[in-house]
Formats: structure tokens, sequence, C-alpha cells
């Protein structure tokens, strides 16, 4: 991967699809996906728009996701794809402006932005999703979603208070 980012003669897509590979590797190589699941990434992909080598890495993730929600009982889970794709747009557009906004002359920070970016952008992306969630879920009035109301989990990943030595003589 580092030798992607000293290469500037590499065409930037390629560093990003290095990129994408190195990030993903562990998470696209667990073996084949079913017919059916990567026909349903096929199908969203088409519905889209979207234009992708045959090796993206994602579309194995994706599938096997839907192999997943069929899996665990819960194939309804598969109509939230359309949105997924959406905001995985949305931080697509944004990934790669920040990208073009190096320009063409600075080759070497392109695909540096592209390894970077990738690398920990998911791991952004992850965390400001837990945090959306827990906003919809308070705009939604989900039950315990109250903003006094706390996770058990939370709760007892917490310290225990200890009592001051006044409270624990008397």
């Amino acid at each position: 991967m580092l030798s992607a980012i000293d290469d500037e003669l590499r065409p930037i897509v390629h560093g990003f699809g290095i990129a994408q590979q190195a990030v993903t590797a562990a998470l696209s190589s667990s073996g084949e996906r079913s017919a059916e699941a990567v026909a349903r990434i096929g199908a969203l992909k088409a519905d889209r728009g979207w234009r992708t080598h045959e090796t993206n890495p994602g579309e194995l993730i994706a599938a096997r996701v839907v192999e997943a929600f069929e899996r665990i009982g819960r194939p309804d889970l598969v109509s939230l794809l359309p949105a997924y794709a959406e905001a995985a747009e949305l931080v697509a557009h944004a990934d790669l402006t920040a990208v073009a906004a190096v320009g063409p002359a600075g080759l070497t920070r392109m695909v540096e932005t592209v390894v970077v970016g990738t690398a920990l952008g998911d791991s952004l992306f992850t965390g400001l999703r837990r945090i959306a969630q827990e906003h919809a879920a308070r705009r939604l009035g989900l039950p315990g979603s109250e903003l006094d109301s706390q996770p058990d989990s939370t709760d007892a990943a917490r310290p225990a208070a200890t009592p001051s030595s006044e409270e624990a003589a008397s």
C-alpha cells in the first residue's frame, strides 16, 4: 500500500482500489457469497447507476450482510439497502471531494488522503452513526430514549462511587 502512495505515475483510482482492498481484506475474504445475495447487491448498484470494478471488495461485504439478514431470520432488513446506499453515496462524495481538493499537482498527497481516509473514515462513520442513532431514537420517542436515561451497560461500566470517610463512619 505504501508503494501506491509513492508511485506518482499510478492513477489515483488505482490507489483508491489498493486502499479499499487493504482495509477491507479481512471483511471480504471469507469465501464465496450466495448468488442471490450478490444479485441483490448487483440490482442495488444498477438501480443507483453505480459502475464499479468487478473486484470491488464492498460487493462481497454487502452480500455477506444480506446473507446474514437471511440467516438470522430478518430478511425484512434487506429493505434498508436503499437508505444505506444513499448514506454511503453521500460519504463517498465527501471522501473524494477531499481527495480532489488536494489537486493533481499533489498526486502523492491525493493517494495518501485516499489511504488515510479509507482506513480511518470507516471508523469515523461508525462512531457518527452511533451518535446519530441515539439522536434519532430520541426524536422518534423510542422507549428509554429520554436524555436522562442511560443504557444498563453504561451504568455497569461506571466505577462505583466510594463513600467519603465521613459517610463511611456514619
